[in-house]
């Protein structure tokens, strides 16, 4: 197979038009890069109508693991209509591939970002919302939590008005985990990163995707992230954390109601959250996202006052003197430490991983209640993941549940197909099939036999 040469210590993936699966599929550009691969656009080279998504990962003893639970738990939820498909994985050479749908819209962060598709409009954005509710229900019905719900992974159809939930790489059937700093750190809640009520206990990976999704939901509305990270060493998340219920429209032209579903969402206690049935009854209830006096500026909703419109009496202005915030940026590679991809002979550095500062975990309860709060920022794009090791290197994550088995047995939460849980079978045996299991097979895709316990 054709590949560039990489840097020392660097990572490398295959060029442009390299020929894969035997001859029937070929790589023709790159639409996706994260922390752990490359998302190439392929087509059936016998049907060139015909266009996947093909997700690389690189080989290793370290993340063979990894790519095992990704391709088990994402074909379980696979049959869902808002779960992207997954069609099939290749081994060939030191690479694996992920054979998916291909979204001829892209993603949901490009539609919000440079099609403002959903700016302004009310339907567009409740029928958005509700289907990432239902997607993500789907899988915490399976006892899957993603944990890194975020714009960039949910791609777009239909001009963005129908999306399908991807990447599993970071999913767990963990039910309470230990992996701190897992996730998205725009879209991370805040005991995720040890600033909870109750930090240093283990957290519900369930109850970060319902923060995620809040945070999501403001995405849609305002173009914006509300915080840096939910940290209180954030001036902004702390000025949250002061004052929940205030806060967010003072800051952001959001509505009585959405600000009470938001305040609901995400609160500092994940115990005290609400399901996603409760969530979907409140988004119903929304006559509209946006308060009476909000400005749409680019791919901004913006306060009056940020544009300097007298409001006339009565009307809520911040306490404080805040700056405006940032416009919304294009996607784009970020210099970083991180190893560098070269492709077709171009280094190209892979996306920086936003962390926090592992010296920032100590009790700051002390902190100067003076401290004036950072505008909202414009939504930037975070396409790589942080991971529980503070270095931010690739994770190896913990196994799946052993009780999984017993929680399948029993019948998910809510209903479902039972196609999900057959497709997810199917691919688990045909991982087994190659070599008896304890063997890795000179490092070819076979499961950890303690990795699964299955009784259906």
């Amino acid at each position: 197979m054709a590949t560039t040469r990489a840097e020392a210590n660097g990572v490398f993936f295959p060029k442009i038009g390299t020929i894969i699966d035997g001859g029937r599929l070929q790589l023709l550009s790159i639409i996706g890069e994260g922390g752990y691969g490359v998302v190439y656009q392929a087509i059936d080279v016998h049907n060139t109508h015909c266009s996947y998504a093909v997700k690389c990962l690189i080989r290793t003893p370290e993340q063979h693991q990894s790519h095992t639970r990704e391709i088990f738990l994402h074909r379980l939820v696979s049959s869902h209509p808002g779960v992207v498909t997954l069609h099939r994985f290749i081994e060939e050479d030191e690479y694996l591939y992920l054979v998916m749908e291909y979204a001829s819209d892209q993603d949901l962060f490009i539609q919000i970002l440079d099609k403002c598709r959903y700016l302004g409009n009310n339907i567009l954005i409740k029928n958005a919302f509700l289907q990432l509710l239902d997607a993500t229900e789907h899988c915490h019905s399976l006892g899957i939590y993603h944990r890194d719900l975020k714009p960039e992974n949910f791609l777009c159809f239909d001009n963005g008005l129908r999306m399908v939930l991807t990447d599993f790489g970071l999913a767990t059937t963990e039910e309470m985990s230990g992996e701190f700093r897992t996730g998205s750190v725009f879209h991370m809640s805040p005991e995720c990163q040890r600033d909870g009520p109750n930090r240093g206990e283990g957290y519900s990976p369930e109850f970060c995707d319902i923060w995620s999704l809040g945070i999501l939901l403001l995405n849609l509305v305002t173009g914006r992230n509300p915080w840096g990270r939910a940290s209180r060493q954030d001036p902004a998340f702390y000025r949250y954390h002061y004052n929940p219920h205030h806060y967010l429209p003072t800051v952001l032209p959001i509505s009585s109601e959405l600000n009470d579903v938001l305040t609901m969402i995400l609160r500092m206690d994940w115990r005290k959250r609400p399901s996603i049935p409760q969530i979907r009854v409140a988004i119903m209830r929304v006559s509209s996202f946006y308060a009476k006096h909000t400005v749409f500026e680019g791919n901004l909703a913006k306060c009056g006052w940020e544009v300097g419109r007298d409001l006339g009496p009565g009307t809520q202005k911040p306490d404080v003197r805040v700056h405006l915030p940032p416009i919304l940026e294009a996607r784009s590679d970020t210099q970083s430490n991180r190893p560098k991809m070269i492709i077709k002979g171009h280094i190209r550095p892979r996306s920086s991983r936003k962390r926090v500062n592992p010296q920032e975990d100590g009790d700051d309860d002390g902190a100067d209640n003076q401290i004036s709060p950072n505008p909202p920022p414009g939504l930037q794009s975070d396409t790589s993941s942080c991971t529980s090791d503070l270095s931010c290197s690739p994770i190896t994550p913990n196994s799946v549940n052993l009780s999984f088995d017993q929680r399948l047995a029993s019948g998910p939460k809510y209903k479902c197909s039972i196609n999900s849980l057959l497709c997810g079978l199917q691919s688990f045996l045909r991982l087994c099939s190659s070599s008896s299991l304890p063997r890795r097979d000179n490092g070819r895709l076979t499961p950890d036999p303690d990795m699964f316990t299955l009784d259906i």
